[in-house]
C-alpha cells in the first residue's frame, strides 16, 4: 500500500487556534489606571451562550478571575491578562479581575435567552492529492468528537467521527463540523486519482487499536504491541511525522508537541491510534532556560507560564535567593528586593529555569523587632518607605499600644506585632515587652505597691521557697548596701506610705 495515502498535510496544523470558543466574542480592554477610580465596565451580552472577552491593561500582574452568580455567567482565564465571560443565563451578576493592590469589577447583564440561529463560519482550506490524501485537523476550544461531522460529496473526501479527512477522488467539496447553533466549514478541493487498479481508500476498514497514546519529555517513546501470525505484513505510517514517528517495528518516537494519528494496514484493514504529545525536545536530568522576567515597582509580581507541561505533572518550584524573590507552588514570583535571582521549576528531574531582575524602590520597614524594658515605658516607632502616613495598629493591647504617631507603650509582658498600614504597602515590628528597673518592683509587675513589701519579707526569710527574679532582686535593693532583707522592705512600705517621695534611698 502507498504510504502517501495516509500521509498529513501540513495544512492541518494551521487550523488549530482558528476556531473561535463561540461567535459574537467582543473585546473590551479596561486599564488598571481606571480602576484606582473605582470605575467599573458595564457588559451587556446580548444572548445566552454568547461571550465578552475582557482584558485589564497597564498591569503585567496576572489577575485571578471570579464571578457572583455562575449561573448567569462564567468567567475563563484566557492568557495573562484577559478572560472570556460566557452568558449562561439571563440576568445581572458581577465578575472580579483580583489584582495584588486592587479589584476591577464587571457588572455583567445578560439581556435574552439563547439565540439558535445557526452561524456558518469557513476556518480553512485544504488541498489533498495523492501525496497527502488523509488530514485531521484540530478544533479550537472544543473536541474533534464533539461536533457532527459531515461531508458534502463523499465522492471527492469523506471524514470519520474523530474529523479525520480522507480523499476519495477528484473534486470540490465541504467539510462540516456542526456543534451546537455553530457551523464550521472546511473547504476541500482533492487532485486525488485513484490508483490504475482501481483501488479506493474504501476499499480499507478502519478499526481502533484499543488505546491512545501520550508522549512526553519523560515518556517520549511508546510500542504498540500487535499479535499477528508470523509472516504477516504491517504497513506502519503516522499523519505528522513532525509531531511522532512511527518504525517498522510499531515503536512510536515523539518528535515536538501536537497530535496525529498512528495507522497500521494489515491487509483491507486500517488500524489507528490517536497520539497526543507535548514532547519539547528536553530529556531527564537536562536544564532548560526559560529567559527572563523583570519585577519593579508597577509589577512585583508575574506568574510563570510553562509550555508543553502536562496539567497533571507534579511542579516543584523554588527560588535561588528568596531575599530577592520568592516563588509559590502556583509559579507566581514576587518581588522581595532589588537584585537578580534565578526561579526553579522542577518536574521530572527537569529544571527549567527563569531569570528575575527585581528593581523596587526600598519597601516599607519599621526596623528590626526590639523589646521595651518595664511596663509603662515608651517607644516610638519610625516608618521609612511609606509615601503616606500609615496608619499604625497593635496586633495585642493587652501587651502594647500605639497611637497615631507610632508611639508604642508597654502595657503588660509579653509580645506585641505592631502594623504600619497604608493603602499600598504594610510592615510589620514585633515588641517584646520585658521587666526593667523600678526601685522597689520586687514582684516586677510594674508598680510599687504592698505586695512588693510582702515578697521582700517572704524572701529574707526564706530565699530557697520564695527565689526572686535577677529584675526582682536589682528592683527590691533599694537601700544600697548590696543586699536584699528587711531594711529594704522597710523602705519600700515608707515610699509606698508616701513618707519619702523617692526610691533608691541614700543611707
Amino acid at each position: 500500500m502507498n504510504k502517501s495515502i495516509i500521509a498529513c498535510i501540513a495544512a492541518a496544523a494551521v487550523l488549530c487556534g482558528m476556531i473561535p470558543a463561540s461567535p459574537a466574542v467582543v473585546s473590551k480592554q479596561f486599564t488598571a489606571d481606571a480602576a484606582e477610580k473605582n470605575i467599573s465596565d458595564v457588559v451587556n451580552i446580548p444572548h445566552v451562550g454568547e461571550v465578552y472577552e475582557v482584558s485589564v491593561g497597564n498591569t503585567t500582574e496576572t489577575p485571578q478571575w471570579f464571578s457572583d452568580d455562575t449561573s448567569i455567567a462564567e468567567v475563563t482565564p484566557d492568557g495573562d491578562l484577559s478572560a472570556h465571560i460566557t452568558a449562561v443565563g439571563v440576568g445581572t451578576t458581577y465578575v472580579y479581575a483580583v489584582l495584588s493592590n486592587q479589584t476591577i469589577t464587571f457588572e455583567v447583564n445578560v439581556l435574552a435567552g439563547e439565540d439558535n440561529t445557526p452561524v456558518s463560519k469557513v476556518i480553512g482550506d485544504i488541498t489533498l492529492n495523492n501525496a497527502q490524501s488523509v488530514v485531521k485537523p484540530e478544533l479550537s476550544n472544543i473536541t474533534n468528537d464533539m461536533a457532527e461531522w459531515s461531508s458534502t460529496d463523499e465522492s471527492v473526501a469523506t471524514v470519520d467521527a474523530d474529523g479525520v479527512i480522507t480523499a476519495k477522488g477528484k473534486g470540490n467539496c465541504e467539510i462540516r463540523a456542526v456543534y451546537k447553533n455553530f457551523i464550521f466549514i472546511i473547504n476541500i478541493t482533492s487532485e486525488y486519482e485513484k490508483t490504475q487498479s482501481g483501488e479506493t481508500e474504501e476499499e480499507y476498514k478502519d478499526s481502533f487499536i484499543g488505546s491512545n497514546i501520550t508522549l512526553t519529555n519523560t515518556n517520549n517513546a511508546y510500542k504498540i504491541n500487535v499479535t499477528v501470525p508470523e509472516g504477516t505484513v504491517i504497513e506502519w505510517s503516522s499523519t505528522d511525522e513532525t509531531v511522532a514517528k512511527v518504525s517498522d517495528d510499531g515503536t512510536v518516537t515523539a518528535v515536538g508537541e501536537g497530535t496525529c494519528r498512528i495507522y497500521a494496514v494489515i491487509g483491507k484493514t486500517r488500524y489507528y491510534t490517536d497520539v497526543t504529545s507535548t514532547y519539547t525536545g528536553v530529556s531527564t536530568g537536562d536544564t532548560v532556560d526559560l529567559g527572563s522576567i523583570e519585577l519593579n515597582d508597577e509589577a512585583k509580581s508575574r506568574k510563570v507560564n510553562l509550555k508543553g507541561v502536562p496539567e497533571d505533572a507534579e511542579i516543584v518550584w523554588s527560588s535561588a535567593d528568596e531575599s530577592i524573590a520568592t516563588v509559590d507552588q502556583e509559579g507566581i514570583v514576587t518581588a522581595v528586593s532589588s537584585g537578580k535571582t534565578v526561579v526553579t521549576a522542577l518536574i521530572n528531574s527537569i529544571k527549567y529555569n527563569v531569570t528575575v531582575n527585581v528593581s523596587i524602590s526600598e519597601r516599607p520597614s519599621l526596623g528590626s523587632d526590639t523589646e521595651i524594658k518595664g511596663i509603662g515605658k515608651t517607644l516610638e516607632l519610625s516608618a521609612t518607605g511609606f509615601s503616606e502616613t500609615p496608619e499604625w495598629i497593635s496586633m495585642n493591647k493587652d501587651v502594647a499600644t500605639v497611637d497615631e504617631n507610632g508611639v508604642v507603650t508597654a502595657v503588660g509582658y509579653g509580645e506585641a506585632v505592631i502594623v504600619a498600614n497604608s493603602s499600598t504597602y504594610s510592615a510589620k515590628i514585633t515588641v517584646k515587652v520585658v521587666p526593667g528597673y523600678l526601685a522597689g518592683d520586687a514582684d516586677i509587675d510594674g508598680k510599687v505597691s504592698v505586695t512588693d513589701i510582702v515578697t521582700v519579707l517572704q524572701y529574707s526569710a526564706n530565699k530557697e521557697k520564695y527565689p526572686l527574679t535577677d529584675q526582682g532582686l536589682e528592683n527590691a535593693e533599694v537601700t544600697g548596701d548590696g543586699d536584699v532583707n528587711a531594711s529594704d522592705a522597710f523602705y519600700i512600705q515608707q515610699y509606698d506610705a508616701q513618707l519619702i517621695k523617692t526610691l533608691p534611698v541614700k543611707l
